[in-house]
């Protein structure tokens, strides 16, 4: 299902109110293009997750892929009952409400500081919470109840009453949110909350009567009382007490790389959260409420306790015991294993090792660029997850997706990159590994420096290369090879947008970012592909 071509003429959305054209596909030489070619490995990674009876993929049209999840060209989502799809709306639902939803997600994960894994589960629950409020209003899609591991059943809809699906579907999310994010600073619900308050003013104003309204309310919440009834069985907050890690138990484990040129602060009392350009100070003091791009791309300045994890220390051990949404369990997509730790200069291990540091000596700029623009820290964005969160929606945008093939694909895509952290982290822990500023600096170069922050845990396997590739797959199998424009970093980090010709390609440059930014080895980075790849087909033919 991956590798199909799907014809279309992008167009970026830098705001709600109106669309400009994608800059033309920027012409990078050959010198500076990514080390491993992504199209070859991309083919290579699929092939390997195949399954072996899938003999009639190479014979499907284009329209296959996107027909499956109502995308371009699929009957099933033109024809949906009770509502017209113009614009990518039906029924109080609109691509441009959920861009804005997104949005605000990506602000919370930011605002609240949480690190990748956190992040990864908030959004999970919350695209499942918005689509299960949806679902009985979408002709032709099912409900992820006896889908998702643990989730048995949830509360269906009174027959014979009428409902707002998309006030159902916020009242879920909301309340769902409210509850994962513990411990949150009060105003970060804020706009979420408000978000709720103004759709269901808008849809009263459209001639939902105020009982529907309530009725809708009502049950949205009373599908969050049994979602977060499930998150909280996932053992999550069962944490501290799964943990048995301890960093340096044997020649080539990981240890804390703090001191090898860590720039960031070590107070963990108050820091100052800055999420806007100051110019845009007088705008936000001078409105009265907050903006969805306000609170993810520009502005909250608070002090605060920090809630970032300690660079000295192991970032979230237990992580790989938390319930999977899909896979059975990690060791269903279990990579085939580091390389064998070794000093000797024969070795594959110390080969890996010199391939990280020939790259850094070798870096173009767009390679350094490329480093840190998918390096997506934790407190400064909204994390990987919340970047490819926003991606799927540009891309959905710009191809001009239908409100529930839009819907479909967020929701997947969240639950992928889920489990990818979790899968990822069981590797993590279970093999242990050195990461390379240690092992350089220690055998080749004691001077050398990787260009961005080693994030505290192992190295194998490599964590941007498992969520990317696990969401890429999940889209690519979804809606085929869509060309889109990401402009994720634009406003608030000044990043030229990039346009990438498919899913793939952009998790393929996600994953050498990490080679690029010397923090990973090519055999994390290959392995950690095949694994997303992996639990991105999974999620896709399981859930779709």
């Amino acid at each position: 299902m991956l590798g199909r071509v799907i014809s279309s003429t992008p167009s970026m959305m830098r705001c709600l109110g109106g669309r400009v054209r994608s800059p033309a596909r920027s012409q990078v030489p050959s010198q500076v293009r990514p080390f491993r070619c992504w199209p070859a490995l991309a083919l290579a990674v699929m092939a390997a997750c195949a399954p072996a009876d899938d003999a009639s993929a190479g014979d499907a049209t284009p329209g296959d892929a996107a027909a499956a999840a109502g995308g371009p060209g699929s009957p099933s989502v033109a024809s949906v009952e009770g509502g017209s799809i113009e614009g990518g709306s039906i029924e109080g639902g609109s691509v441009e409400a959920l861009s804005e939803n997104v949005d605000i997600l990506y602000g919370l994960a930011s605002i609240e500081r949480y690190n990748p894994p956190r992040a990864s589960r908030l959004f999970a629950y919350a695209a499942i919470a918005l689509y299960e409020g949806w679902v009985h209003g979408l002709p032709g899609f099912e409900t992820l109840a006896g889908r998702l591991n643990g989730l048995d059943a949830l509360p269906a809809p009174d027959d014979g009453e009428e409902y707002d699906w998309a006030v159902a579907g916020l009242a879920a999310q909301v309340t769902t949110v409210a509850d994962v994010l513990e411990g949150a600073q009060p105003f970060s619900l804020f706009e979420l909350e408000s978000f709720l308050e103004r759709q269901m003013e808008a849809r009263e104003a459209e001639g939902v009567a105020s009982d529907v309204i309530a009725r809708s309310r009502g049950y949205g919440e009373a599908l969050a009382a049994e979602i977060t009834a499930w998150a909280a069985a996932d053992r999550y907050a069962e944490r501290a007490d799964l943990d048995d890690y301890a960093p340096g138990r044997r020649d080539g484990a990981w240890v804390p790389t703090a001191d090898y040129g860590m720039s960031v602060s070590l107070n963990q009392v108050t820091q100052m959260v800055q999420l806007f350009e100051e110019d845009a100070a007088r705008e936000v003091a001078e409105s009265e409420t907050l903006g969805a791009e306000w609170l993810s791309d520009r502005m909250l300045l608070t002090a605060r306790p920090s809630t970032i994890t300690n660079p000295n220390v192991a970032m979230e051990p237990a992580w790989r015991h938390l319930r999977t949404f899909v896979l059975g369990s990690p060791a269903e997509v279990e990579p085939p294993g580091p390389y064998p730790y070794s000093t000797d200069p024969e070795s594959p291990f110390y080969a890996d090792a010199m391939e990280v540091y020939r790259v850094s000596q070798e870096l173009t700029p767009f390679n350094f660029a490329t480093g840190h623009y998918w390096a997506d820290l934790p407190a400064e964005t909204g994390t990987p997850a919340g970047h490819w969160l926003k991606i799927a929606m540009s891309a959905a945008r710009q191809s001009e997706l239908t409100f529930p093939a839009t819907l479909q694909a967020l929701t997947l895509t969240a639950v992928a990159f889920a489990d990818a952290f979790i899968a990822c982290w069981d590797s993590k822990y279970g093999y242990d590994v050195v990461r390379p500023v240690t092992y350089i600096r220690e055998h080749i170069d004691p001077e050398w420096v990787p260009v961005i922050v080693t994030p505290p845990f192992p190295e194998y396997t490599a964590g941007h290369s498992v969520q990317s590739f696990a969401a890429a797959t999940t889209l690519t199998e979804l809606l085929g090879d869509l060309e889109f424009t990401d402009d994720t970093h634009t406003a608030r980090y000044g990043f030229e947008p990039r346009t990438y010709a498919s899913f793939l390609e952009a998790a393929q440059e996600a994953s050498d970012s990490r080679l690029y930014g010397g923090i990973h080895y090519p055999k994390g980075l290959l392995d950690g592909d095949r694994q997303g790849a992996a639990i991105g087909r999974i999620v896709a033919e399981r859930l779709r």
